[in-house]
């Protein structure tokens, strides 16, 4: 494994549980298989409560400036956003997703176990 991460996310996670709208998060790519470096871009997924619906926009700035200041930020679709945080501009790919945004999807009609 490279270079550990630029800064720690033990603040983030604790942001994360005591928000009352959130109901978890998980990383994902490189960062959930615990080879993310400094170099990594971050992603990460968070649940949010089904009622959040046109809120999302706003909790996705919140969310974001939990990792640090905000350098840059783009949207990328309801729900996703491509950010740039931290003295170290360290992207991050963060989703909001809601329960119902797990319906399954026809796309893994065939998928075997």
């Amino acid at each position: 494994m490279g270079p550990a991460l630029s800064f720690p996310l033990e603040d983030f996670e604790s942001a994360v549980l005591a928000d009352g709208e959130l109901l978890g998060m998980l990383y994902s790519g490189s960062l959930g298989r615990g080879t993310a470096d400094r170099y990594s871009d971050l992603d990460i997924e968070v649940r949010v409560l089904d009622e959040m619906g046109t809120q999302l926009s706003g909790k996705l700035r919140q969310v974001l400036g939990w990792l640090g200041p905000v350098r840059f930020s783009y949207p990328r679709s309801a729900g996703f956003v491509t950010g740039f945080v931290g003295d170290d501009w360290q992207r991050v790919d963060l989703y909001l997703k809601r329960l119902a945004d797990f319906a399954p999807s026809p796309e893994y009609s065939a998928a075997a176990s």
